[in-house]
């Protein structure tokens, strides 16, 4: 058991790394999303998905090992980190439980960043939306200019065909 245990600790050393990393780069993409820096959101997001990648290939060594620790453990231990914890020795909860505590506190944060750029991306939508709708408003309502007298109607401006009601 003593492998299986080494390798769970590997695992979620590794898994610990990987979501720092996601952590590390949210205060950026944060400040990517505020100042509309698409190009440079994209790029980011592409590392993302490969890190997301890695990550999930952590998480299936960490089920693993989880899944070969249960066989040497009484029958009904739930299949989790804090399942096996109890029948540890000392030695082995005092290594493995702090990783998983601050597993669980990286995914919180990460959910937490994760909301709070949610709620910016929709407040831009929204606001494009409104701006929109505003200049669409603008346009349909605008009247042609007229030059010279009553009788010539000669147009100086039209409105724009580029934004009308249909954009």
């Amino acid at each position: 058991m003593e492998t299986q245990l080494a390798a769970l600790e590997a695992a979620l050393r590794h898994e610990v790394a990987a979501y720092q990393g996601l952590l590390n780069r949210l205060p950026f993409k944060l400040a990517l999303i505020r100042k509309n820096r698409v190009d440079q959101l994209e790029h980011l997001t592409r590392q993302e998905e490969a890190d997301l990648a890695r990550l999930l290939g952590f998480e299936r060594e960490r089920n693993q090992s989880v899944q070969a620790i249960l066989s040497a453990l009484p029958a009904g231990t739930e299949p989790s980190l804090s399942g096996i914890l109890p029948h540890l020795t000392p030695d082995w909860h005092s290594r493995l439980a702090p990783l998983g505590d601050r597993l669980r506190e990286q995914v919180g944060a990460l959910r937490e960043g994760h909301e709070t750029c949610k709620i910016l991306l929709k407040a831009s939508l929204e606001y494009v939306d409104i701006t929109m709708q505003l200049v669409s408003r603008t346009v349909a309502n605008a009247q042609p200019l007229m030059y010279g007298g009553a009788d010539e109607e000669t147009p100086l401006h039209s409105p724009s065909l580029l934004l009308d009601r249909r954009a």
